[in-house]
């Protein structure tokens, strides 16, 4: 079984950084640092696990 963080693959990457930068540039956003983290949830039974990924692009 593969880690959820792989589900965010290259094409995906791509298409959240399209998404952020006319995002950006339709509210006039400029001069700002943006970052994008990946939050994994894993639950097993009743045991529930959180990962947080800083910054993967």
């Amino acid at each position: 079984m593969a880690d959820p963080i792989d589900a965010v693959n290259i094409p995906k990457q791509k298409h959240i950084i399209r998404a952020a930068k006319q995002y950006l540039y339709k509210n006039k956003i400029k001069n700002v640092n943006i970052r994008f983290d990946v939050i994994e949830i894993y639950i097993q039974n009743n045991d529930i696990k959180i990962k947080h990924i800083k910054q993967i692009l």
